[in-house]
């Protein structure tokens, strides 16, 4: 049973800090509030109207400002040790990385069924049921595996409509153990094209990979 979460005023003020409380301690997500009949979404999910974008046609500038272009690299080739390509591969990255902090990979030969297998695995875990899941519900970033709701930590954020289950590793490795059932089968795909990414990435940062490993986190199934 998923608790409900008011967001009635409290002797006409509404008590922010406690309705964010209210929605965490029933440890279920945004997924078990639908789940549950609710029918208000919880003040602090709810954008101002005026922080909203005005909608425009694909490609267009909102107030004034032109669409973001995020970096693309393409990883075709760059397999080569010391080849050409792939020290093109790695400026780009090192381009990327230093002014965007992240880019949009291509050709970067991840299997598409991998990927579509990460896709159906997210899915499968926040489709199962509230009890199935709140063992892993945790604000604790020092766990290597939890799932959590984006709420506000700050009174002026606003929470983002979704739930993630995040999965952190070092050295390429987690112990399958740890993980959802539904997601330790993709423990092998992440190592394989993390391994990739990785190796690319030390040579842009110009660190070995040993000692870039220690800080490499990334999500084997993380969404909505």
């Amino acid at each position: 049973m998923v608790g409900q979460v008011s967001n009635e005023p409290i002797n006409g003020t509404y008590d922010r800090a406690k309705e964010i409380k209210q929605f965490d301690d029933t440890k279920s997500g945004v997924k078990g509030l639908v789940d549950s009949g609710a029918t208000k979404i919880p003040k602090f999910f709810v954008h101002r109207p005026e922080t909203l974008p005005t909608s425009q046609p694909n490609g267009a500038a909102v107030g004034g400002v032109p669409p973001l272009e995020l970096p693309s690299i393409d990883f075709s080739g760059a397999e080569s040790a010391g080849g050409e390509r792939r020290r093109e591969v790695v400026e780009e990255i090192r381009k990327a990385a230093s002014t965007w902090g992240f880019f949009r990979m291509v050709n970067h030969g991840v299997p598409v069924g991998a990927m579509d297998a990460m896709l159906e695995a997210t899915r499968r875990f926040h489709e199962q049921a509230t009890e199935e899941k709140k063992g892993l519900y945790s604000g604790d970033a020092r766990l290597k595996v939890r799932f959590t709701s984006n709420v506000p930590t700050r009174e002026s954020d606003v929470g983002c409509w979704r739930d993630i289950l995040t999965c952190v590793f070092h050295d390429d490795s987690l112990d399958p153990q740890i993980l959802p059932p539904v997601c330790r089968l993709l423990n092998l795909h992440y190592k394989w094209g993390g391994a990739k990414i990785l190796e690319h990435r030390s040579d842009a940062s110009g660190e070995s990979r040993e000692t870039n490993s220690q800080g490499v986190a990334g999500g084997v199934c993380s969404g909505r």
